[in-house]
């Protein structure tokens, strides 16, 4: 692990996560969280984790970003000391608008709906569900 980007959705993590791509790096963005570790993030979010947790599913990745990584971003650098933390910031007001806009197109969007029935597209569940629960956690904590 070299870079945790311990920046929410919608400030900007997707054009970071493209230039990393761009440089070389294995980057693990909210598509790979799930794909690879769907039930790991489920069983971390809902019991809690470990830093092995974070050292087993990680050791082979260069960066993390967005959710649910980005809401552990400080037990995964317990995991990983030597990775450079990474923040990027978007005005609230303008964050929370893009927020639910994305939340209205995925709950408008009957194929992703219909993929919740389809158990190859059940990461997308994963997703919704970790998104949620990720963001839930962190206004409980403000």
């Amino acid at each position: 692990m070299k870079v945790i980007v311990a920046s929410f959705s919608k400030t900007g993590t997707k054009t970071l996560c493209a230039a990393l791509n761009v440089l070389g790096y294995k980057v693990y963005d909210a598509v790979e969280h799930f794909w690879y570790h769907g039930n790991d993030w489920i069983k971390i979010l809902t019991t809690g984790g470990t830093v092995e947790d974070f050292k087993r599913m990680y050791k082979d990745v260069d960066v993390v970003t967005d959710a649910p990584a980005c809401n552990f971003w400080e037990e995964i650098s317990e995991a990983f000391p030597d990775a450079k933390i990474v923040l990027t910031l978007r005005d609230e007001e303008s964050w929370w608008r893009s927020l639910q806009k994305q939340f209205e197109r995925m709950n408008a969007d009957v194929s992703f709906k219909i993929s919740h029935y389809v158990p190859y597209f059940s990461t997308y569940r994963y997703y919704k569900a970790i998104c949620e629960l990720s963001f839930l956690e962190e206004i409980s904590n403000d």
